[in-house]
Formats: structure tokens, sequence, C-alpha cells
């Protein structure tokens, strides 16, 4: 989540995710069309007015429809609040809510700010199709994470499943012409992302190989190693988190964390929350967190543990293992 960190703790909420986001791009490119019952069409029509339960209804409404299209980075926003202090967890939620109403609130102080708008037609529905094939990758990265649960071959099966259903739906709507569109965009957003990916991959950070001898977490035996004089660097993280991936890329496995963490004094272990952990989730919970990434340094000068931040840096890790162990900053 910055990167994809929802608390992903079971395969069913992704599937839940990835098929709810799939109907809504198949609703956007025009394959069915999702309509409520007259009855609720009725009840909403009566409570759209301009009363503040009426406001209250339209914004409710607006704010569901939008959720699903803002999932990457709403969710990675909402992993971050939920690991970090109460007073920032009330802040980022503020501003989600503020950035949800943004629109309305700008609408109301400058009401002349839609005349800027273009007019209805049949650009509307040309829109519509592009923001449909973004939610149908969006829905295919979804799948994606389900490959830690069920293997990446059962993975890349229903992948191409899915594109292959959409494309014969598209083609029996829409005909060919539609097929071709689609396929050009879905190459080009790979082939763009595969290109950005290589270009950044250079020139951000190439990582060591990963050659730390990681212990399991065990939260019972952190006392002991660090009465023994030993300096302890925990990391909870779990495959599907991005973030999670990015602190390991930029800054574990880069000097001079990775040389640090080498030392004999130091201990690394490592809580995996890929999959549904109930030790792993107590100790996130210990520590008034419910989300990864989560870093912790324990040592002589520090036996309560020295948690890190969300986004790591070398300095906070280095800092904290120099403060732990009582080393001099140098």
């Amino acid at each position: 989540m910055v990167g994809w960190g929802i608390q992903f703790q079971s395969s069913g909420f992704i599937i839940f995710m990835a098929v709810v986001t799939l109907l809504f791009a198949a609703n956007l490119l025009g394959l069915f069309n999702i309509q409520l019952p007259s009855s609720m069409n009725t009840w909403l029509a009566t409570k759209g007015d301009h009363s503040y339960g009426g406001h209250f209804i339209q914004g409710m409404f607006a704010t569901l429809l939008a959720t699903p299209c803002s999932a990457p980075f709403l969710g990675t926003a909402v992993a971050y609040a939920l690991g970090a202090s109460y007073g920032e967890l009330w802040l980022i939620f503020v501003a989600l809510g503020i950035g949800m109403s943004l629109p309305w609130i700008l609408f109301t102080i400058f009401p002349s700010l839609v005349k800027a708008f273009p007019r209805p037609g049949p650009w509307m529905n040309k829109l519509k199709v592009v923001f449909g094939a973004m939610m149908l990758l969006t829905s295919l990265w979804l799948t994606s994470l389900l490959s830690v649960f069920i293997g990446k071959p059962a993975t890349v099966a229903i992948i191409g499943i899915i594109l292959l259903t959409v494309f014969i739906l598209v083609g029996k709507t829409f005909w060919k012409k539609a097929v071709i569109l689609m396929s050009g965009f879905s190459v080009f957003a790979l082939g763009g992302g595969l290109i950005i990916g290589s270009i950044t991959a250079d020139s951000w950070s190439t990582p060591i190989v990963d050659n730390l001898h990681w212990q399991r977490l065990d939260a019972n035996s952190i006392p002991a190693l660090v009465a023994d004089g030993k300096t302890v660097f925990v990391d909870v993280t779990a495959d599907w988190c991005i973030t999670c991936k990015a602190n390991k890329i930029g800054v574990v496995l880069q000097e001079p964390v990775y040389s640090e963490l080498q030392q004999s004094n130091i201990v690394t272990m490592r809580g995996d929350w890929t999959t549904p952990s109930d030790s792993v989730t107590k100790y996130l919970q210990s520590y008034g967190r419910y989300g990864v990434p989560f870093n912790i340094v324990y040592g002589p000068n520090h036996p309560e543990g020295i948690p890190l931040p969300v986004i790591l840096t070398s300095e906070s890790i280095t800092q904290a293992l120099n403060a732990a162990s009582g080393t001099p900053n140098g």
C-alpha cells in the first residue's frame, strides 16, 4: 500500500474485494447494469432532498460508490493509520473524510465552477470504458494476491479465465473493435508498468541478497536474549504488503542497515502475517497495532522496545539499534 497494506487476514476478504471490483468494472464496461429495486429508488428519491438527512444520504452513497475505485490508495492510508498513534489515526481519517467531501465543499463555496464542466454527452460513455478498464486491472491485481493462498499456477489460471470471459463478453456486446482497444490498453498498461518498474529498480535501489539469519518471531524469548546482552530487531511483515516490500528493498537490504543487522550481537526476528497467525496478531495488538509493517528494536538499554516508524529509513533503524544496545551514535 507508499503501498498496499490493508489487513488481509484471509483469502475470503481478498476474493470479496476482487469480485466487487470486477462487478464495478463490468458495469462500467456496459456488460450489464446494476439497478436498485424500484422501492429503493423511490425511497432514495424522497430522501435525496436538501435537508441535512438528504445531504447525508447523498454523501454516504457517493462515498460507497467511490471507495472501490480508490482502494489501492485508500487501503494504504487505512493500513498506515491502523499502525500509527491515536492522534495520527484520527488525523488520517479526518483527512479522508475531507478529501471525499472536498468536491461538494468547493462547489458550495464557488458555484461558478459548475460552468467549467463539459456538458453531458457521448464522451461520458467513452470515459466509462476507460474507468472500467482501470477497475478491471485493479481486480486482476487483487486476484494476484491470492497466490500466497492457492499458489501461482491456480492464480494465473483464474486471471486468464477472467480476462478471456471479459473479452468474450465485450466482443459480443461491442464487437471486435472494442476487444482490440481493450487488448491494446492492457498491453500498454502492462508494458508501461514493466518499463517503469525496470527504470525505477535501477535508479531507486538494488537490494542485497537476504542472507540475514531470520528467526521466527517468539515474543517470550526476547527478554532472555536482551538479558544476555543481545539487541533484537523484529520485523512483522506479509507477502501482500507492498509497504513491507518497499522497506525491505529500499532500507533493510541496503547499506548501512544490512551490515548493522549482521553484527554478532544483533538477533533478527520475523513475524509472518501473510496468512492468519494468532501469535503474530496478539503480538501486534500488544503494541496497539492492527496492521503491517511493524518494526521494533529491543536491547539492554531499552528492554521494552523502540517502535520504528511505518516508513523505515536507514537513520531510524541505526539510531534505534544504537540506542537499544547502548552504542554511541557514530
